[in-house]
């Protein structure tokens, strides 16, 4: 059954937007939390297979390094904020972007949403003893929700497998956990195989939900610090990725003569 939403939500809160001189997103998002929820509603409630994207300051050195990952930024569906600096970045570039939707609050919001609908969700990783954990969680904290969760593989027709699964099993949003840059480019390479209304990259979600990893306190992430937070936490595993974006994006945004990149043609 179709979610009916109110259709002003839609060209209100999704534009066309230029982030800098590298990127330029079909659909980005720029509303506030409860909209995305209702463009979330609304996708789930659709046949057509969708990939949403969270942009962080990580995200941004990505798709001015790989031409790949910014092909599947610009191209996807819905493209919301996940991070201070993109907010920063929207008021240094003269928009507005009303209220951070943070993957993982997004994620959790959409397990309700689908437990309350009796909708399928699917969870995709590379690690078996997490995929395990996170199917205990969800059978445990949202009792009747149906969860389908599956080991990524390097086979020419998992996707394929994977999606004829996922459509029988009525799956309507599908939580993949992969690397960056992979995860995206991989998800928009692969959606429409797929074939489930709602595809979205999670990164280390799995771990904050599980318990193995914990969420910043409100008071950092409210002061746009939840990135140190998480450096903290994982220092060697997270050094090359912060120390890199932090370091591009400090320059990008500070020097407007800064070279282009050979991907922006």
């Amino acid at each position: 059954m179709a979610i009916i939403v109110e259709r002003s939500i839609l060209p209100q809160t999704l534009h066309r937007q230029a982030l800098g001189r590298h990127l330029e997103i079909n659909n980005f998002f720029m509303g506030t939390f409860s909209q995305a929820l209702e463009l979330a509603r609304h996708f789930l409630g659709q046949d057509s297979p969708r990939l949403h994207v969270s942009l962080n300051a990580n995200a941004l050195y990505w798709a001015a390094h790989n031409e790949l990952f910014r092909r599947s930024v610009e191209g996807a569906n819905w493209v919301s904020a996940d991070g201070a600096s993109i907010l920063l970045a929207g008021r240094l570039f003269g928009f507005e972007v009303k209220e951070r939707v943070a993957g993982f609050d997004l994620m959790k919001a959409l397990l309700e949403i689908c437990r309350n609908e009796r909708w399928a969700v699917g969870f995709l990783g590379c690690r078996a003893d997490i995929l395990g954990l996170v199917d205990s969680h969800c059978r445990r904290h949202y009792p009747g929700l149906e969860v389908v969760v599956r080991q990524w593989q390097a086979q020419e027709d998992f996707s394929l497998k994977l999606g004829r699964e996922l459509r029988d099993r009525g799956v309507r949003v599908l939580f993949a956990a992969l690397p960056s840059p992979q995860q995206e480019i991989w998800l928009s390479q692969n959606k429409n195989i797929i074939g489930v209304p709602l595809c979205m990259g999670v990164g280390g979600s799995f771990e904050v939900l599980i318990g193995q990893a914990r969420r910043a306190p409100r008071w950092l992430i409210k002061a746009g610090l939840e990135w140190l937070y998480r450096f903290f936490q994982e220092p060697r595993r997270r050094a090359l990725a912060t120390g890199r974006a932090t370091f591009w994006l400090s320059l990008h945004l500070a020097n407007p003569f800064v070279p282009r990149s050979p991907f922006e043609d």
